[in-house]
């Protein structure tokens, strides 16, 4: 188990990522770095970090205009 990256952080550090998406983040079981880099992600490529994988399809986007 890691220590999560504080929801300031990760906000501070992915301008335009709202609080619930970064709280969400944190319980993913990620580590403190693995953290920063897929809310950038999740941000930049838009992807939905709510979006729960499956035999199907491991993450969805969001497109928004």
């Amino acid at each position: 188990c890691y220590i999560a990256t504080d929801v300031e952080e990760i906000m501070r550090r992915v301008p335009g990522i709202t609080r619930k998406e970064a709280e969400h983040i944190t319980k993913l079981g990620l580590t403190p770095d693995e953290q920063v880099d897929y809310a950038y992600l999740a941000y930049n490529i838009g992807l939905d970090v709510f979006y729960l994988s499956n035999q199907v399809y491991t993450a969805r986007q969001v497109v928004t205009e």
